[in-house]
């Protein structure tokens, strides 16, 4: 009964509302995933809650139609960011991340790593 904690809290840390939860939390796994800097938004910080989008490597466009190969596609929603490393890219090399994925979606994300490049939407 209570109040759950739904991401790991450091020593000294506060605690943020979005990290609690009247429900007990889902299995969650620690997933490490590269993005480009320029396809994460501005203020993602460990502990930031964001949608992951992915946009197909392949994407192309035949005369000036757009194609499901072209268009982006929701992976996860609303996952924590349980650590991130920028020092890579200030050598123009991609961040590195690890994203709290639920347990059941861990499979299916990690598939999709190799057909889309992703995109980091920071929730308001």
């Amino acid at each position: 009964m209570g109040t759950h904690v739904l991401r790991s809290i450091k020593a000294f840390e506060l605690i943020p509302a979005f990290a609690l939860s009247e429900m007990a939390p889902m299995p969650l796994k620690k997933v490490p995933v590269a993005v480009s800097a320029l396809r994460k938004a501005e203020g993602i910080f460990s502990g930031a809650v964001v949608d992951v989008y992915g946009i197909s490597r392949n994407s192309y466009v035949s005369s000036g139609q757009e194609s499901d190969k072209t268009k982006s596609k929701l992976l996860l929603v609303d996952v924590a960011v349980d650590s991130l490393n920028s020092e890579a890219s200030k050598l123009g090399g991609e961040i590195g991340l690890t994203l709290l994925v639920p347990s059941q979606d861990v499979s299916r994300f990690i598939n999709s790593l190799s057909e889309f490049e992703l995109i980091l939407v920071q929730s308001t």
